[in-house]
């Protein structure tokens, strides 16, 4: 790769050192284990990630263990004297201003300054004598990597030492990091310290030792398996950015039909709304009034749910059949790139009855004209500024790693006050935890 041209470093990376993240993914029947060289320009192409071994069944720690474990083990012990030694005629001389500020292209701050956009470049003599790895997957899969019970237990987070119960904290306290934003909740549950490997180890094995009891698995950090990574895992364990895209696709995404929001803001039993939405579904009977009434809106609606409908299928934004009727990842990063152009039919709507004075107190401004297309408006824009900066390819600078902390707090916050009965999900908790920090210690995600 290096002879061909195709690696790069970044200021302030030691141009000694290769960085490679070791991925797993489920796909169809089988599992398979890839090197994805973060040091070339396209990280993502098939040149650049290089699947080492593949087996036909889920994701499940025997299997993994089996054929994935002496690789991770390998990969952890380079033999005596390793070294990478390369010239390149396509390499270049240092910039100017390498070891200088991080400056990007893509930063309205950035770009102001005036100075040009700092750029990846590649050497034309290199030495590796290091190896730095970080680890990703799916939630699933990076629990069975490191050994864990899953992301239900006591200890659900595959990156850091958070608790189940911080994800329902109090009224006045939401789950971010801690904020000067003047508008956010005063109390932020803030971070716990990240998962190591010499924990895991230690835990298993006292576990393993004491009869594998399972009521006594939080005592051991939910390390009920051996964790399969050789090297240090604190700070190194990347949030599933993907699926956590995903997951916030499915929430905050306009919904497929506004019946959905009307039940729960008009007829008041928020509880329930699933259960009315699947009687419709199930042509409920006549003689159930909540339902009928709920059917009469959603005729009412059809309008503007073609309307949205389309906007979304303008930009090639489906469900798919094989995740079971959910956005697929390519899906949900469509939807977040052109979330402006898809908020343009947000517009207050009324449908249905027009509400009496009595139900407009009640509501308190909480009406499918009044709040609706506000609390979706806000939910695109910010989840397209984050996946804009989370699914990019490239450092982030001083300004862009401010702002992303910004926006995930502000989406923190929009979810605790709009959402007030629903817990913080693991993914929410990977999102506005995890990534900023991460980002933090690597410069991206």
């Amino acid at each position: 790769m290096h002879t061909a041209g195709d690696m790069r470093w970044w200021p302030q990376q030691a141009h000694d050192t290769l960085h490679i993240a070791v991925t797993m993914d489920k796909g169809d029947i089988s599992t398979k284990m890839q090197l994805v060289f973060l040091n070339t320009e396209h990280p993502q192409s098939p040149r650049d990630a290089l699947p080492i071994a593949l087996f036909e069944g889920p994701e499940e720690h025997e299997l993994m263990e089996e054929v994935f474990g002496p690789l991770y083990l390998a990969l952890a012990s380079p033999p005596a004297g390793f070294a990478i030694n390369s010239r390149s005629e396509h390499g270049t001389e240092a910039p100017v201003g390498r070891s200088g500020v991080y400056r990007s292209g893509k930063c309205e701050v950035c770009v102001a300054t005036g100075e040009p956009a700092t750029v990846a470049w590649c050497p034309q003599v290199i030495a590796i004598r290091h190896v730095a790895y970080t680890y990703g997957g799916d939630t699933v899969g990076l629990h069975e990597l490191l050994g864990l019970s899953g992301h239900m237990g006591t200890y659900f987070c595959a990156c850091c030492m958070a608790k189940l119960d911080s994800l329902r904290p109090p009224a006045d306290t939401v789950h971010a990091l801690p904020s000067d934003l003047p508008w956010a909740l005063k109390k932020a549950v803030g971070e716990e310290p990240f998962r190591l490997l010499e924990d895991l180890r230690q835990w298993n094995q006292e576990y393993v030792e004491e009869g594998e009891e399972k009521s006594r698995m939080a005592e051991k950090g939910n390390a009920v398996r051996r964790c399969l990574p050789a090297t240090e895992i604190a700070g190194n364990t990347i949030p599933p950015v993907l699926h956590i895209v995903m997951a916030m696709c499915e929430k905050v995404r306009p919904p497929s039909s506004v019946e959905n929001n009307y039940c729960e803001l008009c007829i008041g039993k928020q509880h329930q709304k699933q259960q009315i939405i699947a009687k419709l579904e199930e042509h409920a009977e006549e003689h159930d009034e909540e339902a009928v009434k709920a059917r009469v809106v959603a005729k009412d609606a059809r309008p503007f749910t073609d309307v949205l409908k389309a906007a979304l299928r303008r930009h090639n934004v489906r469900r798919s059949k094989m995740f079971g009727g959910k956005f697929c990842g390519d899906a949900a990063s469509r939807l977040f790139a052109n979330a402006e152009d898809v908020a343009k039919v947000l517009q207050p709507q009324t449908f249905g009855d027009e509400p009496t004075a009595d139900s407009k107190e009640e509501q308190k401004g909480s009406t499918i004209g009044g709040r609706w297309h506000v609390v979706m408006g806000c939910a695109l824009g910010a989840m397209s500024c984050i996946t804009g900066l989370i699914m990019r390819p490239a450092p982030l600078c001083e300004h862009e790693l401010n702002s992303l902390q910004e926006l995930v707090t502000v989406f923190a916050n929009h979810w605790r006050v709009h959402y007030p009965d629903d817990a913080t999900t693991p993914l929410l908790h990977n999102l506005v935890i995890d990534v900023p920090r991460f980002a933090r210690l690597h410069g991206t995600v």
